[in-house]
């Protein structure tokens, strides 16, 4: 990502913290000093997903994501910590990656990591299930 805003983002910089396209929102909401509403025309509304990028903008640190999920064109992702479960549907499968060392993901690590591999898909498929992703496994 690209951001400038001048006066208030160092020029040139470079900050290597993890962001997310979910950050947007939570960012604008923290830009305008608005909150997040709970719910819409007496609905539920799905909880705020993404964490606001302004400290990361004027350079400080901001408690990591937990997960970074999401979906797209029928493939799907995880990543906690340095670990990112990837799941492709031409190949049906979910594969594993460590990010440290591996930042290409040519390294597949799911048979070496069966356990860690099924709960980081288990952690997806509960964040389909709320967000109401359709998909399917076949």
């Amino acid at each position: 990502m690209i951001a400038r805003w001048p006066g208030k983002i160092k020029a040139n910089s470079i900050e290597r913290q993890p962001g997310h396209i979910i950050d947007f929102m939570a960012t604008f909401i923290d830009m305008a000093g608005a909150e997040y509403p709970k719910t819409y025309r007496g609905r539920d509304i799905i909880p705020l997903e993404g964490k606001s990028l302004l400290p990361v903008f004027f350079g400080e640190r901001r408690a990591p994501h937990e997960n970074l999920i999401w979906h797209w064109a029928g493939n799907r992702a995880i990543r906690a910590d340095n670990f990112k479960a990837v799941w492709e549907k031409r190949e049906k499968t979910w594969k594993l990656y460590d990010l440290a060392c591996d930042q290409t993901e040519t390294k597949d690590l799911a048979a070496a990591h069966p356990e860690l591999t099924q709960k980081l898909a288990a952690r997806w498929y509960t964040w389909a299930d709320m967000t109401e992703v359709k998909y399917s496994d076949d």
